[in-house]
């Protein structure tokens, strides 16, 4: 059979020898066991329709293959080619990798996973020129420390910075005109969120376990509906009392004793777990649009008068 006629099964076994090939219509799986139980593998999911594959695809690959979705195509570091018959992949996931090369070839992809790699600051200079990246994870990324060249990327709507020890800066952050959905929890180098308030689209922030105390410029938001300021360092919460669109609110474990700021505030949600000090019942009493509360091991020992709260 020549090349031309030959199927993806039969060029793909052409193109790399002595590996195990499984091909069914839903997946292909190549494998190459190694010795002292070193094992490299490319696995490729996908669903199909009668149009043939969609554009969702993951891509999962350890660390000693050099990702290279030029196209149609995949490189391995000995030069052998996987080819596929689908276009690049809207949904990349590279986590655990030591080292992400060809940055350029990730701009077409829309949803890039890069949890605990090793990527670095350069790395989103260059991605910055994407114009499709919706959601983009980037947790326990352990060097990077300037995450300001995304406010670039004018599709992005979810960023997730969990556990990016090393961050110090977000300010960069204002300029992303999409974004929505916003974690920096356990991002523990960041002192300062200053910018994020001019966010015009941010609705959701997560600063759990930062050492962040000063949240002032969050009253100045026109958008936040949701936050989380548990285990931080936050000790005044009267900007938040500003925000006409907050719905909910975490302040778990912070040493607040009273909360009359929130009175006016249009709070639906409000979680007061591990706050020792607080016993600012009559504040709660006055907030007319609240539906839950969770008030666990605070100085709250009645709740009769808030049928909706819960003390667990």
């Amino acid at each position: 059979m020549d090349q031309r006629g030959a199927s993806s099964h039969d060029r793909v076994r052409d193109k790399i020898a002595d590996n195990s090939i499984v091909y069914d219509t839903i997946e292909y799986r190549f494998t190459k066991e190694m010795k002292h139980r070193d094992t490299w593998s490319i696995r490729d999911e996908f669903s199909m329709s009668r149009k043939g594959p969609s554009k969702s695809l993951c891509v999962r690959l350890p660390d000693s293959l050099i990702l290279c979705l030029q196209q149609n195509e995949c490189t391995r570091d000995d030069g052998s080619v996987i080819e596929y018959e689908h276009d690049l992949p809207s949904y990349i996931n590279l986590s655990n990798w030591d080292k992400v090369e060809k940055e350029e070839l990730l701009l077409g992809a829309t949803k890039l996973d890069l949890t605990d790699s090793c990527i670095e600051n350069s790395f989103l200079e260059a991605l910055s020129h994407s114009k499709t990246i919706v959601t983009f994870w980037a947790q326990q990324c352990f060097n990077l420390t300037d995450v300001s060249s995304l406010g670039a990327i004018s599709t992005l709507t979810e960023l997730n910075l969990f556990s990016c020890i090393a961050l110090t800066t977000v300010s960069g952050l204002k300029e992303c005109v999409s974004l929505k959905d916003l974690n920096l929890a356990g991002c523990t180098s960041l002192v300062s969120i200053e910018g994020l308030e001019q966010i015009p689209t941010l609705t959701t922030l997560c600063l759990w376990r930062t050492r962040i105390t000063d949240i002032t410029c969050l009253g100045k938001s026109q958008s936040l509906s949701k936050l989380d300021i548990s285990h931080s360092d936050v000790r005044d919460i009267t900007a938040l009392g500003k925000i006409k669109t907050l719905r909910s609110l975490k302040m778990g474990e912070l040493p607040i004793t009273e909360i009359s700021c929130l009175r006016d505030s249009p709070l639906t949600h409000i979680d007061l777990w591990g706050c020792t000090m607080f016993n600012d019942m009559a504040s709660l009493k006055t907030m007319k649009r609240l539906k839950t509360c969770v008030l666990g091991h605070t100085l709250v020992n009645d709740i009769s008068c808030l049928p909706f709260a819960s003390m667990w």
